[in-house]
């Protein structure tokens, strides 16, 4: 079980290609640019919430105050705007936030939880904190939903069916969607963008490119995306290598190692 480093692969992959429209087909996955950024940051703040207990608790205190620990330890990471003036108001409740930011850290709660109807109780959960909103809320479930039923052996179509209910759009397909995709980092346009290069992909490698090449919001869509292909098709190891080789965090790595535990004791 090695799906969950899809997020920090998509992550890495994208960041150099963030709002610059630049990617080709046959881009390099890795490059001297390519590095860590919020999405990685946070989905390993998730990682330590559900170690710590905080999400399956719906610990609403313990969730917001380890997300800005973790932003804080990384100040120089990507956040938007909105994000970033939460971290100074530690007594700020969420600020209504309508974009992706939830979705882009949800997938761990994936792999832990028992059922979809907890992985969907952990995804409100993590996202309430800061994305208080039916939009920002339904991007951060239907990613830990997909990456769920794909962790459990859901089909493709299954998992098409699935994500129909959160965006009917997804059934206009992949190349419709970035036909009309305009940059933007609302979730009610990459969440769908993302979910759709999952779905028309035949390989992780192939999804995450997918991903990229929407453009825009490229890292947070490639990690999306790379949620649900790592739980559907599983990562080579090659590429976790060079996940972990941009992780030059004591903490961020320990963390990592022990939800990797975590995972198999609950296998």
């Amino acid at each position: 079980m090695n799906g969950f480093y899809g997020a920090f692969v998509g992550d890495i992959v994208g960041s150099p290609f963030e709002e610059a429209r630049m990617a080709r087909a046959n881009f390099p996955l890795f490059s001297k640019l390519s590095h860590i950024t919020d999405d990685s940051v946070l989905t390993i703040a998730t990682m330590d919430l559900l170690l710590k207990g905080a999400i399956q608790n719906d610990d609403q205190v313990s969730t917001a105050a380890e997300y800005r620990r973790w932003a804080k330890k990384f100040p120089d990471a990507g956040y938007g705007w909105y994000f970033i003036s939460w971290l100074d108001h530690p007594g700020a409740g969420a600020y209504g936030s309508e974009g992706n930011g939830a979705a882009m850290r949800v997938s761990p709660v994936a792999y832990l939880a028992k059922s979809k109807e907890e992985c969907i109780r952990f995804a409100k959960s993590s996202a309430s904190v800061t994305h208080n909103t039916a939009e920002g809320s339904k991007g951060a479930e239907s990613i830990a939903l997909l990456t769920y039923l794909a962790l459990h052996g859901a089909t493709k179509d299954e998992i098409r069916q699935s994500a129909c209910t959160y965006y009917p759009k997804i059934e206009r397909g992949y190349s419709s969607l970035i036909r009309n995709a305009v940059p933007t980092a609302l979730a009610k346009d990459t969440v769908p963008e993302a979910i759709a290069a999952f779905l028309e992909s035949c390989t992780f490698e192939d999804c995450i490119r997918k991903a990229v090449l929407v453009g825009g919001d490229t890292d947070t869509l490639s990690s999306m995306a790379g949620s649900l292909a790592g739980a559907y098709y599983g990562i080579e190891d090659s590429l976790i290598e060079e996940v972990l080789e941009r992780m030059d965090d004591d903490e961020m790595l320990q963390t990592l190692a022990k939800f990797v535990k975590k995972c198999r004791l609950a296998k």
